[in-house]
């Protein structure tokens, strides 16, 4: 199955991340008795502001992760993921509700400290413009070349 959703579908809103694409989810899912086990992609694109340089970059989300279910029957409500998640039941339908699970998917894979490049030398540096003193430290400087 495949699927295209918003971000806010999912509640991913951040600082500094900006969504630029829909997230294209998909999923393979197979049944055997009480067990259902799946595999999931996720793609998407962020624009991040880069640590170093502060520039705007765009950085490709790709998540590929797997799910093992057991449903249990009777008065369970929940279709328990063998790794400690869970999914919600629906009673009605059926269906077995991703959507944490992949929210979590793709907020791991957002870097903590976005870096542009590895080569990213970040904020030129101008010594020039560094050199310059601050009117208001100027007596402090005297003092300092008195000594």
């Amino acid at each position: 199955m495949e699927v295209s959703v918003l971000p806010e579908d999912l509640d991913l809103e951040f600082v500094d991340v900006e969504f630029k694409e829909r997230i294209l989810i998909i999923i393979l899912l197979s049944r055997f008795g009480r067990m259902i086990s799946g595999n999931a992609e996720i793609e998407t694109s962020v624009e991040l502001i880069c640590a170093r340089c502060l520039k705007k970059f765009r950085y490709k989300v790709e998540s590929k992760f797997e799910l093992q279910m057991k449903v249990e029957r009777g008065a369970s409500r929940f279709a328990n993921f063998l790794d400690e998640d869970f999914a919600f039941l629906d009673e009605t339908n059926g269906l077995i509700d991703l959507r944490e699970r992949i929210r979590e998917e793709i907020v791991f894979d957002i870097p903590r400290i976005p870096i542009c490049d590895e080569n990213c030398v970040g904020i030129e540096f101008n010594e020039e413009k560094n050199n310059i003193i601050d009117p208001r430290w100027e007596k402090l400087n005297k003092v300092k070349n008195n000594n």
